[in-house]
Order: C-alpha cells, then structure tokens, then sequence
C-alpha cells in the first residue's frame, strides 16, 4: 500500500497579513505560491517508501515545522490557537492523513485571557513556531487533511 502524506495550510495568501505563516522546516514544509490557496503545504513523504517518509509503526516528532508571525498593523498582542471556532481552539489540533495521524502543537502555549493552555500569545512583530508528531502506527484513510490556525486580537 501507498499513499501521499500532505496537510495544506490555507490563508490569504499576504505575508503580511494579520497572522503572518512561513516554513521553518524546509525539509517537510514548502511555501506555496499567492495563487494558490494553500500558502504552505507539508509533505511528510509516501508510505511504503521509508527512504522518502517516516518508518512505519513508529512516533516522528519535527520541532518548528511552522513560523507563525504576529503581523497586526495595531502594535497589540494577537491570540494563536489551532482549530476552529465550531471545533474549539486549542494548542493542538490532530489531522488524519493517509496511514497517520499528525498532531500539530504550539510550541509555547500559555494562558490566554479564558485562562486555559489553548493559546500563544504573540507580541507585536514576534512569533512562535509549530512542532508536529507523525504517528504512522495509525491505519487509516486519512480525509482530514487541513490544518486550521486561529488568531484573535489579545488586548482585550
């Protein structure tokens, strides 16, 4: 059996947006280009060829795949979390990929303003980075294959 490994992370496609993404991970994460809706896509490899992907039936952590950028005009603080408004934010948010799960964490979570783990807080200009775990012990089909990236306004 073989299948791609690829997770799209989609935004607006302006690196100078409000929350700013770039690749620090170059060897799994790759810039897309601004006509694409997937700004940054990470490839983990094929399955069944252990010489491009991860060895089967085994946890792969790759720390600081994702650079996540403060980049509001206003000067303040911005809120960063994964997951959706529908779903919950959190530090970590698992996406289902063709024989693995992945599990995206904040690299540095801290109490947000709801006074859980769910969010970084990123101070005017600064960043925090993303490390994701590839769990290939998994067998499934893996539909889910967008990460989701949330940040609000941490003044208030």
């Amino acid at each position: 059996m073989e299948a791609d490994r690829t997770v799209s992370v989609g935004t607006t496609g302006d690196g100078q947006a409000y929350l700013g993404v770039s690749v620090t991970n170059s060897a799994y994460a790759v810039d897309g280009s601004s006509e694409s809706e997937a700004a940054v896509t990470i490839d983990l490899g094929d399955t069944g060829n252990e010489s491009v992907g991860f060895n089967d039936d085994a946890t792969t952590y790759v720390n600081g795949i994702l650079e996540l950028t403060n980049n509001a005009a206003d000067g303040n603080s911005i809120e960063v979390s994964l997951g959706s408004a529908a779903n919950g934010h959190s530090k970590s948010q698992t996406v289902s990929i063709a024989g693995a799960d992945v599990t995206f964490t904040l690299s540095d979570p801290d109490t947000g303003t709801d006074g859980d783990l769910a969010y970084a807080t990123v101070s005017d200009g600064g960043t925090t980075t993303v490390d994701a775990e590839i769990n290939t012990a998994v067998d499934n089909s893996g539909d889910d294959e967008m990460l989701t990236l949330y940040a609000d306004d941490g003044s208030s």
